[in-house]
């Protein structure tokens, strides 16, 4: 397996779809990027059949999450809030429209 990829609807949060889990195996190199693009992408599809407004996720500046950061930020997610986890690790909560991560994949 390369990697593997969710989304998720908070009822308190209708207008969005949270993507999630979303792993990539980095040992493949440049076939990990390409991986991560594409479980993406997948993502934003199922995301935009939703009619959903938002595509939502967090993620946060540790160094095994530079390659993702590069591909949100790429993507046009923007910090909304922070938060804690339970291990006390800050979490950067990022957003954007839905329609405008899709129309980066057509």
């Amino acid at each position: 397996m390369i990697g593997l990829s969710g989304y998720y609807f908070d009822p308190n949060e209708p207008d969005a779809v949270w993507a999630g889990w979303t792993a990539v195996d980095r040992n493949l190199g440049i076939l990990s990027a390409k991986a991560a693009n594409g479980l993406i992408a997948k993502v934003v599809y199922e995301a935009k059949k939703t009619g959903r407004k938002y595509l939502r996720l967090y993620t946060t500046e540790l160094p095994e999450e530079i390659m993702a950061n590069k591909i949100f930020d790429k993507l046009g997610f923007k910090l909304y809030k922070k938060g804690i986890d339970w291990d006390g690790i800050e979490l950067l909560y990022k957003q954007a429209q839905t329609e405008s991560v899709y129309n980066k994949f057509e």
